[in-house]
């Protein structure tokens, strides 16, 4: 272990010694240990260590021994500088991929990571400033609020907690732990309350959890409709598992809802926060056994018994992962005395903050989703069988391709008229090769209800690249909270079956 921290510190210091230069004036190996910075417009390089502060949230830098690519790193795009880190376990095929990094521990985190993967050994770090918001001992007001403190972490990593005023993760907890009564929730839920205010299964039945001072609290950015910036997925198969994967690469702040079993029985729900894995690369996508290890903080791991959660040590925790023999993903739970088996059952991912996303421009809307209802899509899906939920986007031409949506009202505010739905398919050329309107009649949409699924197909499309459009109230009959959520487009492709399996593999 000594031998190889002290090892990548050598390496750390050579780098730091490497004068900058450009590309074309290195030769090929004629470098021991150098990094090459990529910008945005994929412009490179070479150079010795940058100052990982200064990187960009559009560049990365990658550290190579000789030829050999030894790590990565790059932003997580939120806005105060937080950072991933992927690289290979040396000698072996395991691919190691962390994000929710402050730039202080970067290096730190490095020479750890490559330290105790290497020795294959679970570790911790500790006081590093790690996003991880901590209940209270119990019998305290946030016993049940584990949802909350994910959303607290999710918040602070994508930047929308800081846009909003807040320090950090656990002042956002105390927010929720101040507006919301102590009992279990669902992540979704809570991020649509702190956008917009509105109580989505909250207010509701006997255990969910209520709301304070509705509708006077949260809705920090009436700006955005929250069902833009956030959303939610069942894990039922390892593609929904790749999806969350993806979400993580992408910048996103990802918290899993986890159910917990005692030799097969299931005897809780829980909400954890997900930073990163550790896949197999030498196994198939579609491979379950390809996670091997999850990164996670969890709100009851490291609680404190005084009333400030921020004494409480901010903590990452690395688990193996397996298969429990029914195609589930697990890891053990050990929080607690018990062999009990924690698995993955869904997972809630938001967006990171960025000037450019998508907000609601037109002054005519009200941005309110108390008082006004607010019409979207609900589940979509473009199949090869008709009621199948799995979403795919490349066809043999001339086959069927089956469609399906669902009309959500996502506000608090009760809806009861017709839907006009419209759909629209053209290809790459803007040819249409559908044009159709569709009227629901009379429907009666509480909060964050939705319509039964509707279906129909798409027979004998040539090859071709297509996109299909969804628009509800279309030219606004309906007055709703938000009009820019009301279309929802999917670009799929059509291919003939001699070039289907050549370069277009992927679904």
């Amino acid at each position: 272990m000594k031998k190889l921290f002290a090892a990548v510190a050598f390496i750390i210091a050579a780098v730091l010694a490497v004068p900058p230069v450009t590309a074309a004036e290195i030769p090929d190996e004629a470098l021991g240990v150098y990094s090459v910075i990529t910008d945005k417009d994929g412009s490179e390089q070479i150079a010795g260590a940058p100052d990982v502060d200064r990187v960009e949230e559009s560049q990365e830098y990658n550290l190579y021994v000789g030829s050999k690519e030894a790590l990565s790193v790059g932003a997580s795009g939120s806005s105060d500088k937080r950072f991933h880190v992927e690289f290979m376990l040396p000698g072996t095929t395991k691919q190691v991929y962390l994000t929710g990094l402050c730039a202080e521990n970067v290096d730190d985190i490095q020479q750890a990571i490559l330290a105790n993967y290497i020795d294959n050994q679970p570790f911790d770090f500790e006081d590093l400033n790690f996003i991880d918001a901590e209940k209270l001992k119990p019998e305290q007001s946030d016993t049940y609020l584990c949802w909350a403190a994910s959303c607290a972490n999710m918040l602070t990593y994508t930047g929308w907690a800081q846009k909003a005023g807040f320090k950090n993760e656990d002042e956002v907890f105390d927010l929720y732990n101040k507006s919301f009564s102590n009992n279990g929730g669902f992540q979704y839920y809570g991020l649509a309350w702190f956008f917009n205010g509105v109580a989505l299964g909250n207010n509701i039945g006997i255990t969910a959890p209520k709301i304070n001072n509705y509708p006077n609290s949260g809705g920090y950015f009436s700006q955005y409709a929250y069902d833009t910036v956030c959303n939610w997925e069942l894990i039922r198969s390892v593609k929904q598992l790749n999806n969350m994967e993806e979400r993580i690469k992408s910048g996103c702040g990802v918290s899993p809802g986890i159910g917990i079993y005692l030799n097969g029985t299931l005897r809780g729900s829980h909400a954890i926060t997900l930073w990163g894995f550790v896949t197999d690369t030498s196994l198939d996508k579609n491979n379950i056994d390809r996670f091997r290890h999850v990164f996670i903080s969890d709100s009851d791991s490291d609680m404190v018994e005084k009333a400030d959660r921020t004494l409480a040590d901010n903590k990452i925790h690395m688990k193996p992962a397996y298969d429990d023999g029914t195609g589930r993903l697990c890891f053990d739970y050990d929080e607690y005395e018990e062999p009990l088996t924690a698995v993955f059952e869904d997972y809630t991912y938001l967006l990171p903050y960025k000037s450019d996303i998508p907000r609601e421009w037109d002054m005519a809307t009200k941005r309110n989703k108390v008082k006004y209802p607010d019409l979207t899509f609900g589940q979509m899906t473009l199949s090869e069988k008709k009621y199948d939920s799995e979403q795919v986007t490349l066809y043999e031409s001339g086959k069927k391709v089956y469609f399906s949506y669902e009309v959500e009202n996502a506000s608090d505010k009760t809806y009861f008229s017709d839907v006009n739905v419209r759909l629209n398919v053209v290809n790459e050329k803007g040819q249409e090769f559908l044009s159709d309107s569709v009227r629901i009649s009379r429907l009666w949409l509480s909060m964050a209800s939705i319509t039964e699924k509707n279906y129909g197909e798409l027979a004998k499309l040539p090859a071709g690249d297509y996109k299909i459009t969804y628009k509800v109230n279309e030219n606004h009959p309906v007055t709703e909270a938000y009009y820019y959520n009301n279309t929802y487009t999917l670009d799929f492709k059509m291919r003939d079956s001699y070039t289907l399996g050549d370069c277009n593999k992927g679904r």
